[in-house]
């Protein structure tokens, strides 16, 4: 609860990783070509290709992980580099939140990110932002909504904030809107184009009016619409926040910034904060292919959460592309996934509850992650294996027998040091505050100084495109299970999706009209004991999925 940022909030699936820590179906055995081997076999092995790493300078060697904001892992990895120069990084999220992130590098400079604090805000626009949901835009983000959601003493329901949401399905986030339109995800460009030309008609901003221009035009909003959400954000300027998806592309959120920009809602103390953050230098999964490909990677190690070979863009080919890399070792608490059993060598992951880590909230604290109990089966956590593979050959043998957590633990200590000489601590006092407060103190990132560049966000939208008129198919992220990671967890799959109450599966989601347009009544939709599969084709790849009707759900579009 002292957290500065979470104040001690958590979510559903930190709830459930206890199920997941205690899962009897978790990978208990190093695994080698699918055969159970000794840790000290493993050992053997990496002794042997660290030797080759030594002597090529990493050559053929490449590292795909998920996204962290891990100061340690990021440390090993840029250490690992300049140990072995040739070695490379990839990252890679099934859902992850690129489209966001690399707009603002692009707009705003190397490193920096957008903070958010709905705390701040009279008045939000959310364009296709589950910001309430799992678009989580801010660690805290329902706590600081709901600060503008109380009546207190002789306030009138006027000091209440004013929600407005775009969306082409019904989200929580639409649930607590006060004005809501459903909107294809595809048209959420031209959406925010719209209301950046009323914006910049308001402010007089010539540049955002050039801006809303060079984005492909198309009607999707009612005019009146537009304009009374303007009016409302430009009698709220400085107090309010336009939000876009984190997955949306590069173009809407050019214009988004745009509007904030236009609305002076950037600032230290406003709902939207530049922070210059330690952000990952690793290429992406595509980048990975390619170097697969031409010959480049001779030995993979994957530690993504998110099973690569079974969830990576289909016209990747990434389960075919493995076949060219000799080694392939993965590092993981699944053992049953597709990446595990296409791997050479499986290695036990530990769970961040039995292991040493550390994290940043979305501003900037620092948290150090502690482990509540002893790895259960032998496990070993991601930044164990990187220090591992930095380790020098004498300190193989203990690695390998069971020093992985205590090599992590003094990793972490390491990077505790620098953060908290920096926060201006003393690192051995403040090491014992933090592991006892959770946080360590003064740590967030600080506020930094950047300028809307409308000449880059301009270059943003040179490939964007208007949305098509046929069937839009978003794939979106669940509720309960994620990207696919939680579905061995019981408690999650239990759970009732907030919208559709489906529970143990997945459907497509689509509008009443959307039904009438492939041939389907209420009616038919339901004969009990039925079910009605569409059949979804995207570029080439055939799905079967049950439709369920979804009210206030964008028409042409199947979620």
């Amino acid at each position: 609860p002292l957290h500065p940022n979470s104040n001690g909030g958590t979510d559903h699936f930190a709830i459930a990783s206890i199920l997941d820590l205690y899962d009897p179906d978790r990978s208990r055995d190093y695994r080698h070509d699918g055969n159970v081997v000794s840790v000290e076999d493993f050992g053997a092995f990496l002794g042997e290709k660290k030797k080759e790493f030594a002597a090529s300078g990493g050559k053929g060697l490449a590292i795909l992980h998920g996204a962290s904001t891990s100061p340690t892992r990021s440390r090993l990895l840029a250490e690992l580099k300049e140990k072995h120069p040739e070695a490379a990084s990839y990252e890679y999220e099934s859902a992850d939140r690129a489209g966001l992130d690399e707009a603002t590098e692009a707009l705003f400079g190397a490193g920096m990110r957008q903070r958010y604090r709905f705390d701040k805000a009279d008045r939000i626009l959310s364009i296709g932002s589950d910001f309430l949901g799992t678009d989580l835009l801010a660690d805290n983000g329902i706590g600081d909504f709901s600060q503008g959601r109380k009546i207190e003493g002789d306030d009138k329901a006027e000091a209440m904030n004013r929600l407005y949401v775009l969306e082409h399905q019904y989200t929580i986030t639409g649930g607590m809107a006060d004005h809501r339109l459903p909107v294809k995800a595809s048209d959420s460009l031209a959406a925010a184009a719209a209301i950046a030309a009323a914006v910049a008609k308001l402010t007089n901003d010539s540049a955002l009016a050039d801006l809303a221009a060079a984005a492909p035009a198309k009607d999707v909003l009612p005019a009146e619409w537009v304009d009374a959400v303007a009016k409302d954000l430009h009698e709220h300027r400085g107090k309010g926040v336009v939000v876009a998806g984190s997955r949306l592309e590069h173009g809407v959120h050019a214009l988004v910034a745009g509007i904030n920009n236009a609305l002076n809602n950037f600032g230290a103390n406003k709902a939207v904060d530049l922070v210059d953050a330690s952000t990952s230098t690793s290429g992406s999964i595509e980048e990975l292919a390619k170097a697969i490909g031409a010959g480049e990677v001779t030995t993979l190690v994957i530690t993504a959460d998110s099973d690569p070979v079974y969830s990576a863009p289909a016209d990747l080919k990434f389960a075919q592309a493995l076949g060219k890399v000799e080694t392939l070792i993965h590092v993981g608490a699944r053992d049953h996934c597709a990446t595990a059993r296409a791997a050479n060598w499986h290695v036990p992951g530990a769970h961040f509850l039995e292991s040493w880590g550390d994290v940043r909230g979305s501003d900037g604290t620092y948290s150090v992650v502690q482990p509540m109990i002893a790895p259960l089966f032998d496990g070993i956590s991601e930044i164990a294996f990187l220090a591992g593979l930095l380790a020098e050959p004498a300190a193989e043998g203990e690695t390998a027998e069971g020093g992985a957590e205590a090599a992590a633990l003094a990793a972490v200590k390491e990077t505790f040091q620098g953060i908290a000489d920096a926060a201006g601590a003393e690192p051995a006092k403040a090491w014992n505050t933090s592991l006892r407060n959770g946080f360590l103190k003064d740590s967030a990132y600080a506020s930094a100084s950047g300028a809307f560049d409308a000449a880059k966000a301009k270059t943003l939208l040179e490939s964007a495109k208007a949305g098509g008129d046929g069937f839009e198919v978003v794939f979106t992220i669940d509720n309960k299970v994620w990207d696919g990671r939680y579905i061995n967890n019981g408690w999650l799959q239990e759970l009732p999706d907030p919208i559709t109450s489906l529970v143990w599966d997945n459907a497509a989601l689509v509008s009443r009209a959307t039904l009438r347009e492939l041939g389907l009544s209420d009616k038919e939709m339901l004969i009990e004991y039925e079910s009605r599969l569409l059949m979804v084709t995207v570029g080439g790849q055939v799905g079967y999925f049950p439709i369920i009707p979804a009210p206030g759900h964008a028409s042409g579009s199947v979620s």
